[in-house]
C-alpha cells in the first residue's frame, strides 16, 4: 500500500519533505507562503533527491 501526506502551503511542504523520506512528491507551483518552484530549487540545492511531479494551473513556466 501507499501512505499519503498533504501540505497546504510551501512552508509545511518544505518541513515535511525534510522530515521524512518520500518516494515521490506531487508539487503545485502555486502554493501559498513559498511557491513550488522555489521549494524545488531549495531541495535540489540542498541535495534532496526525491522524485518530483510538478503540477501547475499557470499558462506557462
Amino acid at each position: 500500500g501507499f501512505a499519503v501526506d498533504t501540505a497546504f502551503d510551501g512552508e509545511e511542504g518544505d518541513f515535511k519533505a525534510r522530515s521524512a523520506e518520500y518516494d515521490a512528491v506531487i508539487l503545485d507551483l502555486m502554493l501559498p507562503k513559498v511557491d513550488g518552484l522555489t521549494l524545488l530549487q531549495r531541495w535540489r540545492r540542498d541535495g534532496l533527491k526525491t522524485h518530483v511531479l510538478v503540477l501547475t494551473a499557470r499558462g506557462g513556466i
